[in-house]
């Protein structure tokens, strides 16, 4: 039964899908949101994932310091357009992602239905509860 379980875990642990987060909200800017991401992803694996995110002040020491890869783009925010999908295309075959987590829904999310490869869109708040009180809703 032990030689089982053993062989079982060693299957499941590679099966772990490769993921890219890509958001505008990443320390070290300061919020909630930034928190909860940073949060959350520093516990995984850091070899099985990478943050695409925007500059920020101070990110070159913070990212530094981190156990996993964090790319910044020149621009100042990521934005959904052409070129924005061929760079997320472009460092998740790099990485080996099979899964793109895109946060937030807008107007990140809004990649998704480019992208060649599964994605999830994170929602938070405002993103949940502000379109079922909008007027025609």
């Amino acid at each position: 039964m032990s030689v089982w379980r053993a062989s079982a875990c060693h299957e499941q642990a590679a099966a772990i899908v490769k993921h890219l987060l890509v958001t505008n909200d990443f320390p070290p800017k300061v919020g909630g949101i930034q928190n909860m991401l940073w949060e959350l992803w520093r516990r995984l694996d850091p070899t099985s994932f990478a943050v695409l995110t925007s500059p920020y002040a101070g990110a070159d020491v913070f990212d530094a310091q981190q156990p996993f890869r964090v790319d910044r783009i020149r621009e100042p925010v990521l934005l959904p357009h052409p070129m924005m999908v061929r760079r997320i295309e472009h460092l998740a075959r790099e990485i080996g992602a099979q899964h793109v987590v895109l946060d937030p829904a807008l107007p990140l999310g809004l990649v998704g239905r480019s992208l060649s490869m599964p994605y999830s869109v994170m929602v938070h708040g405002a993103e949940i509860t502000v379109p079922g009180r909008l007027p025609g809703s």
